[in-house]
């Protein structure tokens, strides 16, 4: 089984100019989020605040260069969503502490 490598899906932009980067880059975007199915989004936005009024914590982990996204996630989910009157996401990256992660590793 061949494994084709998913860089291949990568968009480049063409343009003689930062003014058509922006252009084609903002069409992408546009055609991607025209893309989403919204139902999937409202399903989980519904998971997540179910969890926050049940004070449940999410668990985020990843791999390589997801792991660095599950740590952004964290900070984004645990502290840019708070709102006045409603309880916090509780947010744990489980990919957040190197040494304990190499640690176990070896």
């Amino acid at each position: 089984m061949t494994i084709q490598d998913p860089r291949y899906l990568n968009q480049i932009f063409e343009g003689n100019s930062p003014a058509d980067y922006y252009k084609n880059y903002t069409q992408s975007l546009t055609r991607a989020l025209s893309s989403l199915d919204t139902k999937l989004l409202d399903q989980a936005c519904e998971i997540l605040m179910t969890a926050a009024k049940r004070g449940q914590r999410i668990f985020l982990a990843g791999n390589g260069g997801s792991a660095a996204i599950s740590d952004h996630l964290s900070c984004d989910l645990g502290k840019g969503t708070l709102s006045p009157g409603q309880p916090p996401l509780k947010v744990t990256s489980l990919a957040a502490n190197g040494p304990i992660l190499t640690a176990i590793a070896n």
